[in-house]
């Protein structure tokens, strides 16, 4: 991007705005996307709600509301019981920063921005730090298993495998339709320890590499997000660099193969709101990363392959 239109990019994003209003801006946003989700139907919780969301998204001052934010908070959870036992996590993290806010506000109307910033840390660290707890006790994760199973079989992998990783089509559906099968109900699926899955070999080396960047990005990410500033040896401004830069690698490079667009927006919001005033230029990068993860949604597989199969 040249330098005029990074400057026009920051004109029309708000990142002169106070971290907390963009975050929130953002949380709004993201609500507003996930209106749809035929899992997750947050129209389905009052017919109000989506109303209240964009009625907070026209109009500033809503977003520092009281009232909206508990009645946010409390249709997220709401929303989520029926599948509290099965749903991906980032839904828990995004009842978990709903609640957040709602009690700062609560707390601190007329400046929450010090414990904004303070739970937004925390969430991260936190979130980071559990995740890498799991996965690295997991020893399907550390082997490589988790992510070979996945670039084979799984949905939001399946454009990556296919473009990227040349795994064929017809051995994708294949792992599909077996992995299906398995969990149908009334299936056999309790007599059965493993299934087959079909690909090429090198998968595996790239699945081994997945794991181990995954690991070390957050494991890293927690370090830094849970290292209060006042222990830091050195410029605290390098540790909020250091958590920032991390955030967003993690964030640009994972969901760029795994197009889980609730986690990584979750994830970015939350490193949006844990920003200095002064941060402008990475509160540019965090609503530039939000956009990208939405043009990692596309169906590019489909666009991609279509646009190739004619070309043959």
């Amino acid at each position: 991007m040249s330098e005029t239109g990074a400057a026009g990019a920051m004109r029309w994003l708000p990142t002169d705005a106070p971290s907390f209003d963009l975050a929130a801006l953002l949380t709004l946003l993201m609500l507003v996307f996930s209106a749809s989700d035929p899992d997750f139907p947050f129209m389905a919780v009052a017919p109000v709600s989506v109303a209240v969301l964009m009625a907070a998204v026209i109009w500033p001052a809503l977003r520092r509301s009281r009232i909206v934010w508990v009645y946010i908070a409390v249709a997220v959870i709401w929303a989520r019981l029926p599948w509290l036992l099965v749903m991906d996590n980032h839904h828990y993290l995004i009842a978990y920063w709903c609640v957040a806010v709602a009690s700062c506000l609560l707390v601190a109307s007329t400046r929450p921005e010090p414990l904004v910033n303070r739970n937004a840390r925390g969430l991260l660290g936190l979130a980071m730090g559990f995740a890498v707890v799991q996965k690295g006790l997991s020893g399907e994760f550390a082997n490589g298993a988790f992510f070979e199973f996945l670039l084979l079989s799984g949905d939001r992998f399946a454009a990556f495998s296919e473009l990227v990783l040349r795994v064929p089509a017809a051995d994708l559906a294949a792992n599909q339709q077996v992995v299906a099968a398995l969990l149908t109900p009334g299936a056999t699926r309790d007599l059965v320890t493993e299934v087959a899955i079909v690909g090429p070999s090198y998968v595996y080396g790239v699945a081994v590499a997945m794991s181990a960047w995954t690991l070390l990005i957050e494991g890293l990410a927690a370090v830094l997000f849970l290292w209060p500033a006042s222990h830091w040896p050195g410029d605290a401004r390098r540790l909020r660099q250091a958590r920032n830069v991390a955030l967003l690698c993690f964030a640009v490079t994972t969901y760029a193969i795994a197009t889980v667009a609730g986690f990584a927006w979750i994830l970015l919001i939350l490193g949006v709101a844990q920003c200095e005033e002064d941060e402008r230029v990475t509160r540019f990068a965090y609503c530039a990363a939000f956009l990208l993860v939405l043009v990692y949604t596309l169906p590019w597989g489909s666009w991609l392959g279509a646009g190739l199969g004619a070309g043959s």
